[in-house]
């Protein structure tokens, strides 16, 4: 009997499971043509276009010139214990998650804000 049970109730929640991934499936739509931004297209059977400028070979992305990224001067609040900075704060208070090698709490840095990381030296 409780077998059964535990059955019915282990098929009705699978069901649920199933029934919701579905709703929450349809509901998640694409957005229109008309907010996409129109890029170039190409067909798969043409080469791709070379990109100009400073690209990684694998990825194609253009690299930015280190020149035109400011420094900023922050300070370390948290290390991992083992020499390497992966908090600090600006001028402005804020905090933010870095990567410091070589430095711990309380070093003064100069850091370079690269897109996903924010990499940090020691100030000079």
């Amino acid at each position: 009997m409780l077998r059964n049970i535990t059955k019915t109730v282990g098929s009705a929640v699978a069901a649920l499971c199933l029934v919701s991934t579905l709703a929450m499936a349809q509901t998640q739509q694409p957005p229109s043509q008309a907010q996409q931004p129109q890029t170039q297209t190409q067909s798969p059977s043409q080469p791709m276009t070379p990109q100009h400028g400073n690209t990684t070979p694998q990825q194609g992305h253009r690299q930015t010139a280190t020149e035109n990224r400011p420094i900023m001067k922050m300070t370390c609040i948290k290390d991992n214990g083992k020499g390497d900075c992966v908090a600090a704060t600006g001028t402005d208070g804020k905090e933010m998650v870095v990567n410091g090698e070589g430095l711990k709490s309380g070093a003064m840095m100069n850091c370079v804000d690269r897109g996903n990381v924010v990499e940090c030296s020691p100030a000079s």
